[in-house]
């Protein structure tokens, strides 16, 4: 081989004949796990400009559920993009913080767990410091995730695991 290379590394997979396996097929989610456990989650878009005015968290478990909440995340802007299809034993939930005075809020979902059917996500909400320079403007910053499972209800936690509270709504949500 040319050039040679500089250094060799080794992988650890092994592949054992005999031990049964689940192959995934491309773009099918991983099924969520059923005693508990971490789940991943997906950003499907965010934003500063919903048309959602106070702090709330919506769940869209049908594609009628899923069109409706991509109205209210996208209601005060034009252009909004497509709805993608929901599937089959999937999730979206929707974070909305609700009207901020000014620009520079946000929240990003870190993670998700799933405890006896129940959901949970880590979140992160931005906020500008003091002194920061910012947009002078409201904003309704959002944000929409896709979870592997079916859920009625969601739980804000922050990254120490304490309930998060978006506004004057505590960290249990619909």
């Amino acid at each position: 081989m040319e050039p040679a290379p500089s250094e060799y590394r080794r992988t650890a997979l092994y592949v054992q004949s005999g031990v049964p396996t689940l192959a995934a097929q491309p773009g099918t989610p991983a099924p969520p796990p059923t005693a508990g456990g971490r789940v991943g989650v997906t950003e499907l878009a965010s934003g500063t400009n919903a048309a959602q005015t106070s702090p709330a968290v919506q769940l869209a478990t049908s594609q009628s559920a899923l069109n409706a909440l991509y109205r209210v995340a996208y209601g005060n802007q034009t252009g909004a993009p497509g709805v993608p299809a929901l599937r089959a034993g999937e999730t979206v939930v929707g974070v909305f913080l609700g009207q901020r005075p000014t620009g520079g809020y946000g929240i990003r979902v870190m993670g998700a767990s799933v405890q006896g059917g129940a959901l949970t996500l880590t979140v992160e909400i931005r906020a500008p410091g003091a002194g920061a320079i910012t947009t002078q403007a409201l904003t309704s910053p959002w944000t929409l995730v896709r979870v592997p499972g079916v859920f009625q209800s969601v739980q804000l936690v922050d990254g120490s695991g304490r309930p998060v509270q978006l506004g004057g709504a505590g960290g249990q949500t619909r």
